[in-house]
Protein backbone atom coordinates (compact mmCIF):
# COMPACT_ATOMS: atom_id res chain seq x y z
CA UNK A 1 0.00 0.00 0.00
CA UNK A 2 1.47 3.42 -0.95
CA UNK A 3 2.46 5.62 1.98
CA UNK A 4 0.84 8.98 2.66
CA UNK A 5 4.04 10.63 1.44
CA UNK A 6 3.88 8.76 -1.88
CA UNK A 7 0.23 9.67 -2.36
CA UNK A 8 1.01 13.33 -1.69
CA UNK A 9 3.82 13.21 -4.26
CA UNK A 10 1.32 11.90 -6.81
CA UNK A 11 -1.00 14.81 -5.99
CA UNK A 12 1.91 17.19 -6.53
CA UNK A 13 2.50 15.78 -10.02
CA UNK A 14 -1.17 16.18 -10.90
CA UNK A 15 -1.16 19.75 -9.64
CA UNK A 16 1.86 20.58 -11.81
CA UNK A 17 0.15 19.10 -14.88
CA UNK A 18 -3.09 20.99 -14.10
CA UNK A 19 -1.28 24.32 -13.86
CA UNK A 20 0.79 23.59 -16.96
CA UNK A 21 -2.35 23.21 -19.10
CA UNK A 22 -4.01 26.34 -17.72
CA UNK A 23 -0.85 28.43 -18.00
CA UNK A 24 -0.26 27.30 -21.59
CA UNK A 25 -3.73 28.47 -22.63
CA UNK A 26 -3.23 31.82 -20.89
CA UNK A 27 0.20 32.29 -22.47
CA UNK A 28 -1.36 31.75 -25.89
CA UNK A 29 -4.26 34.06 -24.92
CA UNK A 30 -6.94 31.55 -25.82
CA UNK A 31 -9.74 29.58 -24.21
CA UNK A 32 -9.21 25.99 -23.15
CA UNK A 33 -9.93 23.43 -25.84
CA UNK A 34 -12.50 20.71 -25.28
CA UNK A 35 -9.68 18.18 -24.99
CA UNK A 36 -7.95 20.32 -22.36
CA UNK A 37 -11.20 20.74 -20.42
CA UNK A 38 -11.64 16.97 -20.43
CA UNK A 39 -8.05 16.46 -19.27
CA UNK A 40 -8.45 18.96 -16.43
CA UNK A 41 -11.66 17.25 -15.29
CA UNK A 42 -9.84 13.89 -15.28
CA UNK A 43 -6.90 15.37 -13.34
CA UNK A 44 -9.30 16.84 -10.80
CA UNK A 45 -11.06 13.49 -10.40
CA UNK A 46 -7.75 11.67 -9.87
CA UNK A 47 -6.64 14.36 -7.42
CA UNK A 48 -9.82 14.03 -5.37
CA UNK A 49 -9.44 10.25 -5.28
CA UNK A 50 -5.85 10.60 -4.03
CA UNK A 51 -6.98 13.15 -1.47
CA UNK A 52 -9.67 10.74 -0.25
CA UNK A 53 -7.15 7.91 0.06
CA UNK A 54 -4.84 10.13 2.11
CA UNK A 55 -7.73 11.19 4.35
CA UNK A 56 -8.81 7.58 4.87
CA UNK A 57 -5.31 6.55 5.95
CA UNK A 58 -5.03 9.54 8.28
CA UNK A 59 -8.53 8.95 9.62
CA UNK A 60 -7.92 5.25 10.26
CA UNK A 61 -4.79 5.93 12.27
CA UNK A 62 -6.13 8.91 14.23
CA UNK A 63 -9.56 7.50 14.98
CA UNK A 64 -7.83 4.29 15.96
CA UNK A 65 -6.00 6.18 18.67
CA UNK A 66 -9.26 7.80 19.76
CA UNK A 67 -11.08 4.48 19.97
CA UNK A 68 -8.22 2.90 21.92
CA UNK A 69 -8.75 5.30 24.81
CA UNK A 70 -10.24 3.10 27.54
CA UNK A 71 -12.87 5.62 28.69
CA UNK A 72 -14.24 6.14 25.20
CA UNK A 73 -14.84 2.57 24.20
CA UNK A 74 -18.24 1.28 25.11
CA UNK A 75 -20.81 -1.04 23.68
CA UNK A 76 -24.25 -1.33 25.24
CA UNK A 77 -26.27 -4.52 24.91
CA UNK A 78 -29.86 -5.10 25.93
CA UNK A 79 -28.77 -7.80 28.34
CA UNK A 80 -29.40 -8.07 32.03
CA UNK A 81 -29.09 -4.30 32.26
CA UNK A 82 -29.43 -1.90 29.37
CA UNK A 83 -26.31 0.13 28.82
CA UNK A 84 -23.86 -2.42 30.29
CA UNK A 85 -20.25 -1.29 29.91
CA UNK A 86 -18.27 -3.30 27.43
CA UNK A 87 -15.87 -4.24 30.20
CA UNK A 88 -18.68 -6.08 32.00
CA UNK A 89 -17.35 -9.36 33.31
CA UNK A 90 -13.70 -8.33 32.95
CA UNK A 91 -13.21 -5.89 35.77
CA UNK A 92 -11.13 -2.95 34.63
CA UNK A 93 -9.35 -4.80 31.81
CA UNK A 94 -9.67 -3.37 28.32
CA UNK A 95 -11.22 -5.33 25.49
CA UNK A 96 -9.75 -5.30 22.00
CA UNK A 97 -11.24 -4.96 18.53
CA UNK A 98 -11.04 -8.67 17.77
CA UNK A 99 -13.16 -9.47 20.83
CA UNK A 100 -15.75 -6.91 19.74
CA UNK A 101 -15.82 -8.48 16.27
CA UNK A 102 -16.19 -12.00 17.70
CA UNK A 103 -18.93 -10.81 20.06
CA UNK A 104 -20.89 -9.33 17.17
CA UNK A 105 -20.48 -12.58 15.20
CA UNK A 106 -21.79 -14.52 18.19
CA UNK A 107 -24.85 -12.26 18.37
CA UNK A 108 -25.53 -12.51 14.62
CA UNK A 109 -25.13 -16.32 14.50
CA UNK A 110 -27.33 -16.83 17.54
CA UNK A 111 -30.02 -14.63 16.00
CA UNK A 112 -29.97 -16.89 12.90
CA UNK A 113 -30.44 -20.02 14.99
CA UNK A 114 -26.83 -21.12 14.57
CA UNK A 115 -24.46 -22.16 17.34
CA UNK A 116 -21.66 -19.63 17.94
CA UNK A 117 -18.23 -21.04 18.66
CA UNK A 118 -16.92 -21.20 22.21
CA UNK A 119 -14.45 -18.44 21.34
CA UNK A 120 -17.24 -16.18 20.05
CA UNK A 121 -19.41 -16.80 23.12
CA UNK A 122 -16.47 -16.10 25.43
CA UNK A 123 -15.95 -12.79 23.66
CA UNK A 124 -19.65 -11.92 23.98
CA UNK A 125 -19.56 -12.67 27.69
CA UNK A 126 -16.36 -10.66 28.10
CA UNK A 127 -17.90 -7.52 26.60
CA UNK A 128 -21.26 -7.96 28.31
CA UNK A 129 -23.27 -8.69 25.14
CA UNK A 130 -26.51 -10.64 25.53
CA UNK A 131 -26.74 -12.66 22.31
CA UNK A 132 -30.38 -13.59 23.01
CA UNK A 133 -31.61 -10.02 22.57
CA UNK A 134 -32.79 -9.28 19.05
CA UNK A 135 -31.78 -5.61 19.08
CA UNK A 136 -28.25 -4.40 19.58
CA UNK A 137 -27.48 -0.89 20.82
CA UNK A 138 -24.00 0.55 20.34
CA UNK A 139 -22.56 3.67 21.89
CA UNK A 140 -20.46 5.68 19.46
CA UNK A 141 -17.38 7.70 20.33
CA UNK A 142 -18.04 9.70 23.47
CA UNK A 143 -16.09 12.71 22.20
CA UNK A 144 -17.03 13.01 18.54
CA UNK A 145 -15.46 16.45 18.10
CA UNK A 146 -12.12 15.04 19.25
CA UNK A 147 -12.43 12.18 16.78
CA UNK A 148 -13.29 14.66 14.03
CA UNK A 149 -10.37 16.90 14.99
CA UNK A 150 -8.04 13.91 14.75
CA UNK A 151 -9.18 13.53 11.15
CA UNK A 152 -7.11 16.62 10.29
CA UNK A 153 -4.15 16.03 12.61
CA UNK A 154 -0.80 15.22 11.09
CA UNK A 155 0.66 11.72 11.32
CA UNK A 156 4.11 10.22 11.61
CA UNK A 157 5.17 7.16 9.64
CA UNK A 158 5.68 5.08 12.77
CA UNK A 159 2.93 3.23 14.59
CA UNK A 160 2.52 4.60 18.12
CA UNK A 161 3.16 2.19 20.94
CA UNK A 162 -0.29 3.02 22.30
CA UNK A 163 -3.06 3.20 19.74
CA UNK A 164 -1.85 3.70 16.20
CA UNK A 165 -3.31 2.18 13.07
CA UNK A 166 -5.87 -0.54 13.65
CA UNK A 167 -5.84 -3.56 11.40
CA UNK A 168 -9.26 -4.63 12.64
CA UNK A 169 -11.20 -1.51 13.65
CA UNK A 170 -14.35 -3.49 14.43
CA UNK A 171 -17.95 -2.51 13.79
CA UNK A 172 -18.00 0.72 15.80
CA UNK A 173 -14.65 1.98 14.54
CA UNK A 174 -15.46 1.22 10.90
CA UNK A 175 -18.89 2.84 11.22
CA UNK A 176 -17.49 6.08 12.64
CA UNK A 177 -14.63 6.29 10.14
CA UNK A 178 -16.95 5.70 7.18
CA UNK A 179 -19.49 8.21 8.49
CA UNK A 180 -16.81 10.85 8.87
CA UNK A 181 -15.31 10.21 5.45
CA UNK A 182 -18.73 10.24 3.73
CA UNK A 183 -19.88 13.49 5.32
CA UNK A 184 -18.06 16.76 4.58
CA UNK A 185 -20.69 18.49 6.71
CA UNK A 186 -19.58 16.30 9.62
CA UNK A 187 -15.97 17.29 8.88
CA UNK A 188 -16.66 21.03 8.66
CA UNK A 189 -19.45 21.75 11.15
CA UNK A 190 -19.85 21.58 14.91
CA UNK A 191 -21.18 18.36 16.39
CA UNK A 192 -23.42 18.12 19.44
CA UNK A 193 -23.54 14.62 20.92
CA UNK A 194 -26.27 13.84 23.44
CA UNK A 195 -27.21 10.72 25.36
CA UNK A 196 -30.94 11.10 24.69
CA UNK A 197 -33.16 12.47 21.92
CA UNK A 198 -35.15 15.00 23.94
CA UNK A 199 -35.47 18.50 22.45
CA UNK A 200 -32.27 20.46 22.85
CA UNK A 201 -32.70 24.27 23.09
CA UNK A 202 -29.69 26.26 21.87
CA UNK A 203 -29.66 30.03 22.59
CA UNK A 204 -28.65 32.77 20.15
CA UNK A 205 -27.56 36.26 21.17
CA UNK A 206 -27.14 39.25 18.86
CA UNK A 207 -25.47 42.23 20.53
CA UNK A 208 -24.01 43.84 17.42
CA UNK A 209 -26.30 46.89 17.63
CA UNK A 210 -25.07 47.85 21.11
CA UNK A 211 -21.95 49.68 22.17
CA UNK A 212 -20.71 51.30 25.34
CA UNK A 213 -21.19 54.97 26.25
CA UNK A 214 -19.51 57.78 28.13
CA UNK A 215 -21.50 59.20 31.04
CA UNK A 216 -21.11 62.12 33.43
CA UNK A 217 -20.85 61.77 37.18
CA UNK A 218 -24.60 62.20 37.76
CA UNK A 219 -25.83 60.36 34.68
CA UNK A 220 -27.35 56.89 34.72
CA UNK A 221 -26.28 54.27 32.23
CA UNK A 222 -28.87 53.57 29.58
CA UNK A 223 -30.13 50.12 28.74
CA UNK A 224 -28.85 48.17 25.77
CA UNK A 225 -30.60 44.83 25.70
CA UNK A 226 -29.21 42.22 23.30
CA UNK A 227 -31.54 40.38 20.94
CA UNK A 228 -32.00 36.89 22.37
CA UNK A 229 -33.45 33.98 20.43
CA UNK A 230 -32.84 30.30 20.07
CA UNK A 231 -32.86 27.14 18.01
CA UNK A 232 -34.42 23.89 19.20
CA UNK A 233 -32.77 20.70 17.97
CA UNK A 234 -34.92 17.61 17.69
CA UNK A 235 -33.91 14.07 16.75
CA UNK A 236 -35.04 12.73 13.37
CA UNK A 237 -34.58 8.99 12.89
CA UNK A 238 -32.31 8.01 10.04
CA UNK A 239 -32.21 4.47 8.64
CA UNK A 240 -29.31 2.79 6.86
CA UNK A 241 -31.74 0.58 4.93
CA UNK A 242 -31.32 -3.18 5.27
CA UNK A 243 -27.98 -4.86 4.63
CA UNK A 244 -28.42 -8.48 3.53
CA UNK A 245 -25.59 -10.85 4.54
CA UNK A 246 -25.35 -14.50 3.33
CA UNK A 247 -25.09 -17.01 6.13
CA UNK A 248 -21.78 -18.26 4.73
CA UNK A 249 -20.17 -14.95 5.60
CA UNK A 250 -21.69 -14.99 9.07
CA UNK A 251 -20.17 -18.43 9.61
CA UNK A 252 -16.76 -17.38 8.29
CA UNK A 253 -14.66 -16.28 11.25
CA UNK A 254 -11.85 -15.36 8.85
CA UNK A 255 -13.99 -12.64 7.25
CA UNK A 256 -14.09 -9.42 9.25
CA UNK A 257 -17.82 -9.05 8.82
CA UNK A 258 -18.35 -6.54 11.68
CA UNK A 259 -15.89 -4.08 10.12
CA UNK A 260 -17.49 -4.41 6.69
CA UNK A 261 -21.02 -4.03 8.08
CA UNK A 262 -19.90 -1.06 10.17
CA UNK A 263 -18.36 0.56 7.09
CA UNK A 264 -21.58 0.12 5.10
CA UNK A 265 -23.70 1.50 7.95
CA UNK A 266 -21.33 4.47 8.29
CA UNK A 267 -21.27 5.30 4.58
CA UNK A 268 -25.05 5.14 4.27
CA UNK A 269 -25.75 7.15 7.41
CA UNK A 270 -22.95 9.61 6.63
CA UNK A 271 -24.43 10.31 3.21
CA UNK A 272 -27.88 10.71 4.72
CA UNK A 273 -26.70 13.21 7.35
CA UNK A 274 -24.66 15.13 4.79
CA UNK A 275 -27.53 15.40 2.30
CA UNK A 276 -30.18 16.47 4.81
CA UNK A 277 -27.85 18.89 6.59
CA UNK A 278 -26.91 20.43 3.24
CA UNK A 279 -30.25 20.80 1.44
CA UNK A 280 -32.93 19.96 4.05
CA UNK A 281 -35.96 22.23 4.28
CA UNK A 282 -36.86 21.79 7.94
CA UNK A 283 -40.08 19.81 7.45
CA UNK A 284 -39.64 16.33 8.94
CA UNK A 285 -35.91 16.77 8.34
CA UNK A 286 -33.11 19.09 9.46
CA UNK A 287 -32.65 22.58 8.06
CA UNK A 288 -29.85 22.36 5.49
CA UNK A 289 -27.03 24.89 5.55
CA UNK A 290 -27.73 26.00 1.95
CA UNK A 291 -31.29 26.95 2.84
CA UNK A 292 -30.26 28.70 6.06
CA UNK A 293 -27.35 30.69 4.59
CA UNK A 294 -27.89 34.25 3.31
CA UNK A 295 -26.96 35.81 -0.02
CA UNK A 296 -23.41 37.12 -0.09
CA UNK A 297 -22.77 37.73 -3.79
CA UNK A 298 -24.53 37.32 -7.15
CA UNK A 299 -22.36 36.51 -10.15
CA UNK A 300 -22.38 38.66 -13.28
CA UNK A 301 -22.81 35.57 -15.46
CA UNK A 302 -25.26 32.73 -15.11
CA UNK A 303 -22.68 30.19 -16.28
CA UNK A 304 -19.33 31.45 -14.97
CA UNK A 305 -17.58 32.36 -11.71
CA UNK A 306 -14.66 34.79 -11.37
CA UNK A 307 -12.01 34.94 -8.68
CA UNK A 308 -13.16 38.43 -7.68
CA UNK A 309 -16.70 37.15 -7.13
CA UNK A 310 -15.50 34.41 -4.79
CA UNK A 311 -13.37 36.94 -2.90
CA UNK A 312 -16.40 39.26 -2.67
CA UNK A 313 -18.36 36.35 -1.20
CA UNK A 314 -15.65 35.71 1.40
CA UNK A 315 -15.46 39.36 2.40
CA UNK A 316 -19.25 39.69 2.58
CA UNK A 317 -19.05 37.60 5.77
CA UNK A 318 -18.49 39.60 8.95
CA UNK A 319 -14.83 39.95 9.97
CA UNK A 320 -15.46 38.16 13.26
CA UNK A 321 -16.62 35.07 11.39
CA UNK A 322 -13.79 35.28 8.85
CA UNK A 323 -11.38 35.00 11.80
CA UNK A 324 -13.26 32.00 13.21
CA UNK A 325 -11.21 28.76 13.13
CA UNK A 326 -14.12 26.98 11.43
CA UNK A 327 -14.26 29.44 8.50
CA UNK A 328 -14.04 27.72 5.15
CA UNK A 329 -15.36 27.44 1.61
CA UNK A 330 -17.64 24.65 0.37
CA UNK A 331 -18.71 23.61 -3.13
CA UNK A 332 -19.39 20.51 -5.22
CA UNK A 333 -16.52 18.70 -6.98
CA UNK A 334 -17.53 19.95 -10.42
CA UNK A 335 -17.58 23.54 -9.18
CA UNK A 336 -14.13 23.12 -7.66
CA UNK A 337 -12.82 22.18 -11.12
CA UNK A 338 -13.71 25.75 -12.15
CA UNK A 339 -12.48 27.38 -8.95
CA UNK A 340 -9.10 25.64 -9.17
CA UNK A 341 -8.37 27.56 -12.40
CA UNK A 342 -8.88 31.00 -10.84
CA UNK A 343 -5.93 33.30 -10.13
CA UNK A 344 -5.36 36.47 -8.14
CA UNK A 345 -4.49 39.76 -9.85
CA UNK A 346 -0.78 38.95 -9.55
CA UNK A 347 -1.19 35.61 -11.34
CA UNK A 348 -1.10 33.29 -8.31
CA UNK A 349 -3.61 30.44 -8.13
CA UNK A 350 -6.19 31.08 -5.40
CA UNK A 351 -6.49 27.34 -4.80
CA UNK A 352 -3.44 25.83 -3.15
CA UNK A 353 -2.78 22.17 -2.44
CA UNK A 354 -2.02 21.36 1.18
CA UNK A 355 1.66 20.72 1.82
CA UNK A 356 1.20 19.63 5.43
CA UNK A 357 -0.12 16.24 6.44
CA UNK A 358 -3.60 16.27 7.89
CA UNK A 359 -4.55 19.76 6.68
CA UNK A 360 -7.11 20.54 3.95
CA UNK A 361 -6.40 22.32 0.69
CA UNK A 362 -7.09 26.07 0.71
CA UNK A 363 -8.62 28.81 -1.45
CA UNK A 364 -7.29 32.28 -0.68
CA UNK A 365 -5.85 30.74 2.48
CA UNK A 366 -9.21 29.35 3.67
CA UNK A 367 -9.85 25.59 4.08
CA UNK A 368 -12.00 24.05 1.37
CA UNK A 369 -14.60 21.29 1.58
CA UNK A 370 -16.03 19.32 -1.32
CA UNK A 371 -19.73 18.60 -0.79
CA UNK A 372 -21.43 16.23 -3.28
CA UNK A 373 -24.89 17.38 -2.25
CA UNK A 374 -24.45 21.03 -3.23
CA UNK A 375 -25.45 22.29 -6.68
CA UNK A 376 -23.00 20.75 -9.13
CA UNK A 377 -23.89 22.78 -12.23
CA UNK A 378 -22.92 26.41 -12.79
CA UNK A 379 -26.24 27.54 -14.23
CA UNK A 380 -28.78 30.29 -13.62
CA UNK A 381 -29.92 30.87 -10.02
CA UNK A 382 -27.86 27.99 -8.56
CA UNK A 383 -26.23 28.45 -5.15
CA UNK A 384 -22.81 27.19 -6.11
CA UNK A 385 -20.44 28.21 -3.29
CA UNK A 386 -20.74 28.63 0.48
CA UNK A 387 -18.35 30.62 2.66
CA UNK A 388 -18.53 31.16 6.37
CA UNK A 389 -17.94 29.92 9.89
CA UNK A 390 -19.22 26.38 9.46
CA UNK A 391 -18.91 25.79 13.19
CA UNK A 392 -22.09 27.85 13.54
CA UNK A 393 -23.97 25.04 11.85
CA UNK A 394 -24.69 22.45 14.51
CA UNK A 395 -25.29 18.76 13.87
CA UNK A 396 -27.02 17.16 16.84
CA UNK A 397 -26.45 13.40 17.10
CA UNK A 398 -27.87 10.99 19.65
CA UNK A 399 -24.84 8.95 20.62
CA UNK A 400 -26.40 5.48 20.63
CA UNK A 401 -27.11 3.64 17.39
CA UNK A 402 -29.65 0.82 17.22
CA UNK A 403 -29.02 -2.25 15.06
CA UNK A 404 -31.97 -4.53 14.41
CA UNK A 405 -32.10 -7.94 12.83
CA UNK A 406 -34.70 -8.38 10.05
CA UNK A 407 -36.58 -11.37 11.46
CA UNK A 408 -37.44 -14.08 8.93
CA UNK A 409 -37.45 -11.67 6.00
CA UNK A 410 -34.43 -13.18 4.25
CA UNK A 411 -34.69 -16.75 5.55
CA UNK A 412 -35.57 -18.20 2.11
CA UNK A 413 -32.34 -16.66 0.74
CA UNK A 414 -30.30 -18.38 3.48
CA UNK A 415 -29.26 -14.91 4.54
CA UNK A 416 -30.03 -12.38 7.21
CA UNK A 417 -30.58 -8.66 7.15
CA UNK A 418 -29.47 -5.92 9.51
CA UNK A 419 -30.51 -2.29 9.65
CA UNK A 420 -29.09 0.59 11.70
CA UNK A 421 -30.99 3.58 13.08
CA UNK A 422 -29.39 6.85 14.16
CA UNK A 423 -31.20 9.98 15.42
CA UNK A 424 -29.91 13.41 14.39
CA UNK A 425 -30.84 16.99 13.55
CA UNK A 426 -29.08 20.07 12.22
CA UNK A 427 -29.52 23.82 11.90
CA UNK A 428 -27.55 27.02 11.47
CA UNK A 429 -27.29 29.06 14.66
CA UNK A 430 -27.80 32.55 13.26
CA UNK A 431 -28.69 35.38 15.62
CA UNK A 432 -29.08 37.75 12.68
CA UNK A 433 -25.36 38.19 12.02
CA UNK A 434 -25.29 35.71 9.09
CA UNK A 435 -22.22 33.53 9.73
CA UNK A 436 -22.56 31.62 6.43
CA UNK A 437 -23.29 33.14 3.01
CA UNK A 438 -23.72 31.76 -0.50
CA UNK A 439 -22.70 32.72 -4.03
CA UNK A 440 -25.65 32.64 -6.40
CA UNK A 441 -25.45 32.48 -10.17
CA UNK A 442 -27.11 35.31 -12.06
CA UNK A 443 -30.56 34.63 -13.44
Amino acid sequence: MPSIKELRERRGSLEARFKEIVNQAETEDRALTQEEETTLAAINKDDLELKSRIERQEQLANLGRELNEPNDRRIAGRGSAAGDDIRHGRGDAEYDDEQQALAFQAWALYQMGEEPSERQMDAAQAVGLNVRKQNLELNLTSNWNVARANYFNSLTTTVPSRGGMLTRPGLVGSLEMAMLHSGPMIQACDLLDTDTGVDLPYPTINDTANEGEIITDDQESTEGDPSIGGVVFGAYTGSSKAIVIPQALLDDTGFDMPSKVGEMFGVRLGRLINKRCTTGKGSNEPWGIVNRATLGKTTASATAITGDEVLDLIWSVDAAYRADPSFGIMAADTVWVTLKKLKSTDGVYLWQRSLAEGTPDTFDGKPIFSNPHMDDAITANKKTVLAGAFGKYKIRRVRSIMIRRMVEKYALQNADGFVAFLRFDGDLVDAGTHPVKYLQQHS
